[in-house]
């Protein structure tokens, strides 16, 4: 069984793959066909190159090149850049390592050039890729660091997430499978800190391969489920297909592989809807093959059970194995993917053998020994450097291991230093600790004194809104209330009078309950001021008319403010502005706003204004000369002392009769818990 995937390789990080349906491929090609020679034009020939990068190699060719002599023609350096990464990854595929790391230095100098941080990152893990397939630990982990040191510089969480997912596929090539987890366990929590779920995807599922290489099937089988939901959520059917196509690794070992088959078919479904030709899709197809042929031919030799399966339904099986080999290999030798081709040659001869057709067993045997020799060296010289890169890592971590040791020698002629010095240093710290602690008695002692200022303080609030309780419940308003309660029962208006207790009762109710508080929700402000002011308006016999106006963003529920701070005004606009005005439609406009971070009511009048209210003015009626307006201000100054600032301003309109109140105070926005 040839494995997808086990640990991806981030070199090709810079433009992901285009998962583009037919009808955008067309679109792009009409584009092309039409548009200017422009970045328009160039971004089109791109993402064809894109496109077909996996699946007709020659064709992503046929496009880069295109794209890279209009993006010289017109001088985008950003646009060189991404189309010889695209070449590198071209050459990549093809397993030309060397030729790919071409493509990809020049990537990272145009990126330096136009000063690009994220594709300067992405160059440099492309270098660090080519290195590793190279067989290069070394240098693939000096450039990994490399962008990993500028990602974290540029707080890139995407960016360093891949750069740590690259270094555990180092360390997992390097049989450091502890290390391989932790980097990749890293990696996951920078992927899901950038919100990009495609790369979380893709961590799981490399987290799974890992579990699965060391056979904890379990740990495996959960990493591939996260992986699956990630790929989902975005939508994206490739990777989805990845995953499918490797949990179904899981069950290989099942007798019947029902299962298994099952998984790599649901696989096969969605590659061919998205990229049939692509490598990891030739790769399932092929497993498919040698799944049929598993079944039909190692299972049942295997199994100590009596259910083994008929002839017809054996030559059934080796004939799909052999379907799905073939159109493995085609689409192998259409890609130029020769482990492909080599691994499913071999895997068809072994078929074709057990059927009895030697010729065509002899000529696949052939096509998979030719290539592997050709592929041989190439996997020695692999060796040969991986085992180069293991002796320069081994070296690296003896030198770690001797600076280690030289430091630990440091450190106890460190620590021998270090007490010299404390003890030298003891009679001055001894007396610079007196000197503190002399400032510390001082400190404590203005401490105390101004918890005593505060206290004061909220003493002082405290009374003020206990005036400002009784100015609200004072006995002429309650008797008035109840006077007109009494008349309407006295008329047998039971109704009216039973609506008048109920809101009588809300009003105290909310007036005892916002009391208990320093700070109220709005809404419940509000409802007291409606409730006031409608019972007001009774009781002089509806000699002024109202209304209330709200212009708010958020909700007045969110809202809190301090309690009881603009009855007052309406109750003045009343007795002192409208109760003595008689020819004329009295009307009172009560408004809140929220503008900025600022909460304003606005109570507005057109009644006989201030100067004439002055005349007026008694000191058996004048509310200011009780609580009122007095009242306010003495509750704003006090407030000031707890960082929470307001104003009021009274005036008279200009040329019309009337007074306007305007109250300002800070917005505070209720703490939500969830």
């Amino acid at each position: 069984m040839r494995t997808t995937l086990v640990v991806i390789l981030i070199g090709k990080i810079m433009f992901g793959f285009a998962q583009e349906s037919q009808k955008t491929i067309d679109s792009l090609k009409y584009a092309i066909a039409h548009a200017k020679p422009d970045t328009t034009k160039a971004k089109a020939l791109y993402r064809l190159a894109e496109f077909y990068i996996n699946s007709q190699p020659d064709s992503s060719y046929y496009y880069s090149s295109k794209c890279l002599k209009l993006v010289k023609e017109i001088n985008w350096d950003k646009g060189i850049g991404a189309v010889e990464s695209c070449f590198g990854r071209i050459y990549s595929n093809k397993g030309d390592n060397k030729e790919a790391l071409k493509h990809y230095e020049i990537s990272l100098q145009k990126a330096i050039k136009i000063d690009f941080k994220p594709n300067i990152i992405s160059s440099l893990i492309n270098i660090g890729s080519a290195y590793q397939m190279m067989s290069d630990l070394v240098k693939a982990t000096e450039y990994i660091e490399k962008a990993l040191k500028i990602a974290k510089e540029t707080n890139n969480a995407r960016l360093t997430a891949f750069c740590y997912s690259n270094l555990s596929d180092i360390f997992f090539a390097h049989q450091d499978i502890e290390k391989s987890l932790s980097y990749n366990q890293i990696a996951l929590g920078y992927a899901l800190q950038s919100d990009d779920l495609n790369e979380v995807g893709s961590i799981y599922m490399k987290i799974a391969g890992v579990y699965l290489s060391q056979n904890k099937l379990p740990l495996a089988e959960k990493n591939y489920k996260n992986a699956l939901r990630m790929y989902r959520k975005t939508n994206n059917r490739f990777g989805e297909a990845q995953v499918l196509s490797n949990y179904a690794l899981i069950f290989e070992n099942e007798i019947g592989k029902q299962k298994k088959l099952y998984y790599l078919l649901k696989a096969n479904e969605i590659y061919n809807q998205v990229n049939p030709k692509s490598i990891n899709s030739i790769t399932n197809m092929g497993n498919i093959g040698g799944t049929y042929a598993g079944i039909a031919i190692i299972d049942q030799s295997l199994s100590k059970t009596k259910t083994l399966i008929t002839a017809n339904q054996k030559d059934s099986l080796l004939k799909k194995a052999v379907s799905y080999l073939n159109k493995a290999i085609l689409y192998s030798k259409e890609v130029n993917d020769m482990d492909d081709l080599s691994y499913f040659s071999d895997n068809l001869a072994q078929v074709q053998e057990y059927q009895g057709d030697y010729k065509n067993a002899l000529k696949n045997f052939k096509i998979s020994k030719n290539i592997d020799d050709s592929l041989y060296s190439q996997k020695a010289k692999n060796k040969i450097a991986k085992l180069e890169s293991q002796k320069d890592l081994d070296k690296k971590d003896l030198e770690i291991a001797d600076n280690r040791s030289k430091m630990k020698q440091l450190w106890i002629y460190g620590l021998i230093a270090i007490i010299i010095i404390v003890l030298i240093a003891g009679l001055v710290v001894f007396k610079y600790r007196l000197k503190q602690l002399r400032l510390k008695n001082e400190l404590e002692k203005n401490a105390a004194e101004n918890r005593a200022k505060e206290l004061t303080h909220k003493n002082k609030l405290t009374e003020i809104e206990l005036k400002a309780i009784r100015s609200q419940m004072n006995p002429h308003f309650i008797f008035n209330v109840l006077n007109s309660i009494e008349s309407y029962v006295i008329e047998n208006d039971s109704k009216t009078a039973s609506r008048l207790i109920q809101k009588f009762a809300s009003l105290s109710r909310l007036i005892l309950e916002n009391s208990t508080q320093s700070l109220v929700s709005a809404e419940k402000e509000f409802k007291a001021l409606q409730l006031y002011t409608e019972l007001e308006a009774i009781r002089f016999n509806h000699h002024f008319s109202y209304n209330f106006e709200l212009k708010n963003r958020s909700p007045l529920k969110e809202i809190m403010m301090p309690p009881m701070l603009i009855q007052p005004l309406i109750e003045n606009s009343i007795h002192h502005g409208l109760k003595n005005q008689k020819d004329k439609k009295n009307h009172i406009l009560i408004k809140i706003e929220e503008i900025d971070k600022e909460l304003t009511f606005t109570v507005k009048d057109n009644g006989i204004g201030l100067k004439e209210a002055a005349k007026l003015k008694s000191n058996h009626l004048f509310k200011e000369q009780s609580f009122g307006l007095k009242g306010i201000k003495e509750r704003l100054k006090i407030m000031e002392h707890f960082n929470r600032s307001g104003n009021i301003d009274i005036y008279e309109e200009e040329n019309l009769q009337g007074t306007i109140a305007v109250l300002t105070l800070p917005l505070i926005l209720k703490k939500i818990n969830f």
